[in-house]
């Protein structure tokens, strides 16, 4: 598992990257279910970025824009023993977040 940013900031602005790559990991450890084998995770990348400004004429109201998952990445799961069959996946798409902070 690696992950990296990138970002640039200055008194008004600021723009920040974010990159994850996940290895594949050990989820449930078997047998369950009268399944045989562990339940892994398999490897997944992940990208979120953010975005902050503040007004040119209000330099104390700063607005952020945040953006998750933008790679629209699937969480999927597999036992062990059955690697071309999925057993589970969770999907939480794209996310968008918007914040306003004021300095007083």
């Amino acid at each position: 598992t690696y992950n990296g940013t990138v970002f640039y900031e200055n008194k008004d602005f600021s723009v920040r990257f974010s990159y994850t790559h996940r290895d594949q990991n050990l989820n449930t450890v078997g047998p369950q279910n009268n399944l045989p084998g562990d339940l892994y995770s398999i490897a997944s990348d992940y990208l979120d970025a953010q975005v902050s400004f503040a007004f040119p004429w209000y330099k104390r109201l700063k607005f952020t824009l945040q953006a998750q998952n933008l790679l629209q990445q699937v969480q999927v799961t597999r036992w062990e023993n059955r690697e071309s069959q999925p057993d589970g996946a969770t999907y939480a798409g794209r996310n968008f977040v918007v914040g306003a902070r004021l300095n007083f």
